[in-house]
């Protein structure tokens, strides 16, 4: 793509296109990287709560099944 601006277009478009094209990888790269933290940090938290949900829905459903809810309720 580069040569057909070279041999089509002035010498200066080609350098611009390269220039924008080079800014836009650096960019995307960049922003890409410092997003994927805040991505990982969501998906553990994400991980711990449906765990504790899932723990406490078990918890629950025991106790009720063993006849001891009175005394949940009552506590």
């Amino acid at each position: 793509m580069m040569a057909f601006f070279i041999t089509k277009y002035e010498t200066y478009y080609s350098i611009v296109t390269g220039v924008a094209l080079v800014t836009y990888i650096v960019f995307t790269v960049k922003v890409t990287e410092w997003r994927t933290h805040f991505r990982h940090a969501m998906n553990d938290l994400d991980s711990k709560a449906n765990s504790r949900v899932i723990d406490s829905l078990l918890n629950y459903e025991t106790v009720k099944y063993f006849g001891n809810e009175a005394w949940c309720t009552a506590n």
